[in-house]
């Protein structure tokens, strides 16, 4: 039984990496006033070769309205992509410099916005383009940064399990 758990959590394991993404965008989520909100983000370079040197934050049209940068990092020019056709608005950043490096992660930036959608809002899609061939590289979307409370509550979870299948194998 042991034997198959280990070789379980194995295979697991490998799954997850093989579908593990080659960059990450992670974002916290702050209400300003009423319907005015801000993303707060961070770029990650987890596994692309290339330097990270260009993205795209994808925003439905339908449920943001008033896109502005609220904070930027100098290592970065930002520009808004008005109504672009089946996409919606973007925001773009083009590196100054030589990029974010793999295993490397860039410092925050955010975004402010009027939120027009229901309940609050939730990750977009994002692109890692090659400035050369404008070619996308990778892509995915943002992830929520969680709370420190729900990390001690997940870190609490895993030990009560651990400690489970530590008794029950002995």
């Amino acid at each position: 039984m042991k034997r198959s758990l280990v070789a379980l959590a194995m295979i697991a394991s490998l799954a997850c990496a093989c579908f593990a993404n080659l960059t990450e965008l992670t974002y916290s989520l702050e209400n300003i006033d009423g319907s005015r909100w801000q993303y707060n983000y961070q770029l990650q370079n987890i596994a692309l070769e290339k330097p990270i040197e260009e993205f795209t934050i994808w925003f439905s049209a339908n449920d943001y309205d008033n896109i502005s940068v609220a904070a930027q990092d100098s290592l970065w020019d930002f520009a808004l992509l008005l109504d672009v056709p089946n996409l919606g608005e973007g925001f773009d950043g083009l590196a100054i410099g030589e990029g974010v490096s793999k295993g490397q992660g860039s410092s925050l930036f955010s975004v402010s916005f009027d939120w027009l959608g229901t309940g609050i809002p939730g990750s977009q899609f994002f692109e890692i383009v090659d400035t050369t061939t404008y070619q996308t590289l990778d892509s995915g979307s943002t992830t929520e940064v969680p709370e420190p409370t729900s990390l001690a509550i997940f870190a609490l979870a895993s030990l009560v399990l651990r400690r489970k299948f530590q008794t029950s194998f002995k």
